[in-house]
């Protein structure tokens, strides 16, 4: 049986030609399962630009800075 978790996945237009949600997602499957990570794990994923990148650290962690990973 194939593991169910509860994926997020976004991604900004302008990356869309280098990749897909449903790309993003499938590979986020993959190394969930092969990472035995139970039924039901949660996670996150957005590829997005540096304006909503600075605006997330600065909501989340009150930085005002643009960053590569949250979280």
């Amino acid at each position: 049986m194939t593991p169910r978790y509860r994926l997020q996945v976004s991604v900004d237009p302008r990356f869309r030609r280098k990749i897909t949600a449903q790309q993003l997602r499938a590979w986020a499957q993959g190394v969930l399962a092969a990472a035995g990570q139970p039924d039901g794990t949660e996670l996150e994923l957005a590829v997005s630009g540096d304006d909503e990148l600075r605006e997330l650290n600065r909501t989340y962690r009150d930085k005002d800075s643009v960053t590569d990973i949250l979280s």
